[in-house]
């Protein structure tokens, strides 16, 4: 009689005999024991040769076989036959031999279902995972140890749907973010180092392009310009020591919304080269470097000219600072759709993206560290027609360069596109709220094939209730306001339309639009549109102190004011006119509606 335990590959002589000692006192071997203790299932064993089953929920890891003979002897595997399912054949050693010397497997996951293998670019779509059942399992104890990842940027795990064998995640935003890596340099180096032979970052982080800032880094002449992801005096993600003689590689894609020229200008110092790659096959287009030292009088840098509806390129600034001040800006101007130009400005978010869109991206599902296996063989759901993009653009304003139709390989790559989901294509109006009852319009374009019932409108936490969807013509579609399943009018919408709802009532403060499509999750926001935040002010509608008019200078009167943007009692946002003390007792639970304060 025989017993197989497996050790984490690497695991001290110390470690194996406290789990010989823990099996010997368990008895019969199971698949796993009280302590933890994780036991292959002997099947078959004879002089030469022992098959068992590996325990159903043992984690994907490197793992150490090691027999334990009836008579508590124990030995390590010298060799193996074969690794690939749930069962191998291991072959006996003669005589035992150190932990350090022992061959070791790793057990991968195995991937057998997607929910889709597309969506749009603005993240939050719902993608169900699902693991081969004789396969290893999801870490359920430790939810970081799995990541599923779409060409490199994770997914959001939610933790409430993970089970050995299947899990949900949010498909990741892509749209204003941008890959940093940062390295320290040599204190004599002063010149352009090449960056392939740098090595590993000394930091690499994910960073996000804001809005009116745009792309722009540093400090200027010692005084705070746009800070953004590099402090006071060096960048963030580095150690506060390392002021000077650093390099920055930032690393994204472009969207240019319409054919012709587009110009980038940088202000710099000290230096950046700028690298531009086309997305189709990765050659190089541009290569350029730049030290002007003058944050007045940027240098110009002309894109590639791009196909009539724009596109996307790939652009790599490599940065390096010296020493003294260091900063970066990059603004651009150029055409716009209907042939108009704009004039110099920053760069909005949405043009930059972690990821292109309409190309197949690697995906990967990894448990602690180590990568799944795809075999989609038996997926279901899946068929090839549902294997690949198809999309019907409005023409010269969602295509940007994307194709119509893009496959992509069964479980092994993704597709982001902005033509599947809806976008938000010009500013909302108004975009300021002061009263109840507001109405919002903002112009949307929608893909052949959206239901115009599928959409939620949420404003700081809050839906924007009443949603029409208004076309062209002028005809209305209302949608439901939760769960967006139900509507009147028609059930499939495409092109331009404007979007009215009533925007909820929210304390005084500045709030992001955003539009999610029940499917699709977030919307993208076309390049040209420069804003959707919103800006709710306090209005007062009336005060009143009860029958009087006039009251006491000493105080002790309640005042009663009705109004809009006040925050709920549970905050302090709300102060009184020139007083001292003011206390909030406010029981409205809808903010705007009553706020008492009573005057000490």
């Amino acid at each position: 009689a025989v017993q197989v335990l497996l050790l984490p590959s690497g695991a001290t002589p110390e470690a194996i005999a406290a789990a010989a000692k823990a099996a010997r006192s368990e008895g019969a071997a199971s698949s796993t024991g009280g302590s933890g203790l994780n036991v292959c299932a002997v099947g078959q064993a004879n002089s030469t040769a022992v098959q068992c089953q590996l325990p159903s929920n043992l984690l994907p890891g490197s793992w150490q076989p090691v027999l334990m003979h009836k008579n508590g002897e124990l030995s390590v595997i010298s060799n193996q036959a074969a690794v690939g399912s749930s069962a191998f054949r291991l072959t006996l050693a003669e005589a035992a031999a150190k932990a350090s010397t022992a061959p070791t497997f790793v057990l991968r996951p195995v991937l057998s279902d997607l929910s889709t293998q597309w969506t749009g670019v603005g993240g939050g779509t719902v993608l169900n995972v699902t693991l081969d059942p004789g396969s290893a399992a999801f870490d359920v104890n430790n939810v970081a140890a799995n990541q599923v990842l779409i060409g490199g940027v994770p997914c959001t795990l939610d933790p409430s749907t993970l089970t050995p064998r299947s899990v949900s995640v949010a498909t990741p935003p892509v749209t204003g973010r941008y890959m940093a890596e940062y390295w320290r340099l040599p204190i004599d180096l002063w010149s352009m180092p090449s960056f392939g032979g740098l090595g590993p970052a000394h930091a690499q982080r994910v960073e996000l392009a804001t809005a009116g800032a745009g792309m722009s880094w540093g400090l200027c002449g010692g005084s705070t310009r746009s800070n953004g992801p590099w402090g006071a005096k060096g960048p963030t993600a580095l150690p506060s020591t390392v002021v000077d003689h650093w390099a920055a590689r930032l690393s994204f894609y472009l969207r240019v919304p319409a054919g012709g020229a587009t110009t980038l200008w940088f202000s710099v110092d000290d230096q950046v080269m700028v690298t531009v790659y086309s997305i189709i096959d990765g050659s190089s287009l541009l290569n350029r470097t730049v030290s002007n030292y003058d944050v007045n009088n940027p240098t110009a840098v002309v894109l590639p000219v791009m196909p009539a509806s724009g596109g996307q390129l790939r652009v790599v600034l490599s940065y390096v600072e010296y020493s003294g001040s260091a900063y970066l800006r990059m603004t651009w101007d150029g055409p716009s759709p209907g042939n108009s130009a704009w004039a110099r400005s920053v760069i909005p978010p949405q043009a930059i993206s972690l990821a292109p869109s309409g190309v197949p991206l690697a995906l990967s599902v990894q448990v602690n560290g180590i990568p799944a296996v795809n075999n989609c063989s038996q997926t279901s759901g899946q068929t090839s027609s549902l294997t690949t993009l198809t999309a019907t653009p409005t023409p010269g304003q969602k295509t940007y360069a994307e194709p119509n139709t893009v496959t992509v390989a069964t479980c092994n790559s993704f597709a982001l596109s902005t033509t599947v989901a809806p976008s938000i294509a010009g500013p909302i109006a108004p975009n300021t709220v002061s009263q109840t009852g507001t109405i919002l319009v903002v112009p949307v374009l929608l893909a052949a094939g959206t239901a115009a019932g599928d959409f939620v409108v949420n404003i700081g936490g809050k839906f924007c209730g009443g949603l029409q969807l208004i076309s062209a013509a002028g005809s209305a579609s209302n949608v439901s306001d939760a769960n967006a399943t139900a509507m009147d009018g028609p059930t499939s919408v495409a092109g331009l339309f404007k979007l009215k709802c009533t925007a909820p009532n929210l304390p005084a403060g500045v709030y992001t639009f955003q539009l999610m499509h029940r499917i699709w999750g977030a919307a993208a926001v076309e390049p040209q549109v420069a804003n959707i935040s919103m800006t709710y002010i306090p209005s007062i509608i009336s005060i009143t102190s009860g029958p009087f008019n006039n009251v006491s200078s000493f105080g002790g009167v309640t005042l009663n004011i009705t109004g809009f943007g006040f925050a709920p009692m549970t905050q302090t946002a709300n102060t009184s006119f020139n007083t001292t003390n003011p206390t909030n007792t406010n029981t409205a639970s809808d903010p705007g509606s009553l706020t008492t304060i009573a005057l000490d």
